[in-house]
């Protein structure tokens, strides 16, 4: 299925709504230059998705510019949790444990058993 900006929305990141759909469209394209289609498999459309909600999220903080490092604590509210930083591997792009989008590109980029693949 073509991944688009109004289906990551939609399925992955309703919660980056907010985000402007030229800039989500950008990001859609920004994502599919930086993965291989073939390495994927049947992964490769929910990897595109994640990873394009990711790059908008990193966009969306800080008016764009982005966030460094891992999500060590979040928070609504008044109720609020931390994690334990987890550390970059070496071979994939930094920062992608800094969202939940990132950290699922991750854990189906690893089942796949693909790792990152220069394009």
């Amino acid at each position: 299925m073509p991944i688009t900006w109004a289906l990551v929305v939609s399925d992955y990141a309703p919660e980056l709504s907010s985000v402007d759909d030229a800039v989500g469209a950008r990001k859609v394209l920004e994502a599919a230059s930086q993965m291989n289609q073939g390495a994927g498999g049947t992964l490769y459309d929910s990897a595109h998705a994640n990873l394009t909600a990711h790059l908008a999220a990193l966009q969306a903080l800080k008016g764009g510019a982005g966030k460094s490092g891992p999500v060590t604590a979040e928070s609504v509210g008044q109720m609020s949790r931390s994690y334990a930083g987890l550390p970059q591997h070496p071979y994939l792009m930094p920062g992608l444990s800094s969202t939940r989008w990132g950290l699922e590109f991750i854990r189906l980029m690893t089942w796949a058993n693909v790792g990152m693949q220069v394009v």
